[in-house]
């Protein structure tokens, strides 16, 4: 394992709990009623608003790389990449009351593969215990290929693409049985040039540039949720450069039912003309300890 070093940080910040590579990130981006997507979040979150709308984004993509800090340095974490998913709402909060309103991104849940070994469980278990949110194991079949070879994968104008994601039976909402959560299909084509579009560069740069994290934490089993946050480290490189529209075939969301069945069924309704999907070929993160959101 080789062994690189961590950006420079002042002494009053967050340390670093993770690096992350991320390869082959299809976002799947639903517009919502921004007094809907408001009634999710917990103050002062606010819902960020383009063309009008706020946005719910499902993020699936190949955890490529991991690695973990030791000392000065970063040590990648073998047997650790796999595919992931989660589901966020993009959102703008200021963490205190002096502090600048950041862009950001809150994960409602959290999916990660289930793998032969135990690096799907443990991730599991990791996020459960870091970032307190619900995270579950679910199967992957993405056409980019399987975690860890999809680097190379085709992102050419007319590529074919899919990716379906199921739930286990053991952790589905669908007593005991396993349960559909996504299933795209389509064909890749380039960004819409037309400024403004949600088709275009710029939306994709709406809702990837956005590296501050938030959390509605609860602790044990208190019902009681607080708002922690954590901006990515310098170093972090996510950008709409490379990305690729996919023209919808086929969608289904699943997932949605679980934002609650009111919510989930108006966001459901009429998905393939409203919901908006691109691929990007990676980024990286360096992600950090959470601090609680001040009011």
């Amino acid at each position: 394992m080789g062994a690189t070093q961590c950006p420079q940080r002042h002494s009053s910040e967050p340390g670093p709990q993770v690096r992350e590579r991320h390869v082959r990130a299809l976002y799947i981006n639903i517009p919502v009623r921004p007094d809907v997507l408001r009634s999710m979040l917990l103050p002062p979150a606010e819902p960020d608003i383009f063309n009008d709308s706020a946005w719910i984004s499902v993020v699936v993509d190949d955890l490529f790389k991991f690695e973990a800090p030791v000392g000065p340095a970063f040590m990648a974490v073998p047997f650790m990449n796999s595919w992931m998913m989660k589901v966020n709402a993009l959102i703008k909060c200021a963490p205190h009351p002096e502090a600048e309103v950041l862009h950001g991104y809150q994960i409602l849940s959290l999916d990660f593969e289930q793998t032969r070994g135990l690096s799907g469980w443990i991730k599991k278990q990791g996020a459960r215990a870091t970032q307190k949110i619900p995270s579950r194991l679910a199967r992957f079949a993405v056409s980019s290929g399987a975690s860890g070879s999809t680097a190379t994968s085709a992102m050419d104008d007319g590529t074919c693409y899919s990716s379906v994601v199921t739930s286990t039976a053991a952790e589905s909402d669908g007593a005991g049985q396993d349960c559909a959560l996504v299933q795209v299909q389509g064909k890749l084509a380039p960004l819409n040039v037309a400024a403004g579009e949600v088709t275009s560069a710029d939306f994709v740069d709406f809702v990837v540039n956005r590296p501050h994290k938030f959390l509605a934490q609860r602790s044990g089993t208190s019902e009681d949720s607080q708002l922690a946050f954590a901006s990515w480290r310098e170093g972090y490189d996510c950008s709409s450069t490379g990305c690729m529209r996919v023209v919808l075939e086929e969608i289904s969301l699943p997932v949605l039912s679980r934002l609650g069945e009111e919510v989930g069924r108006e966001m459901d309704a009429d998905l393939a003309n409203r919901a908006v999907c691109f691929l990007q070929p990676e980024y990286s993160l360096v992600d950090c300890k959470n601090t609680r959101v001040q009011q």
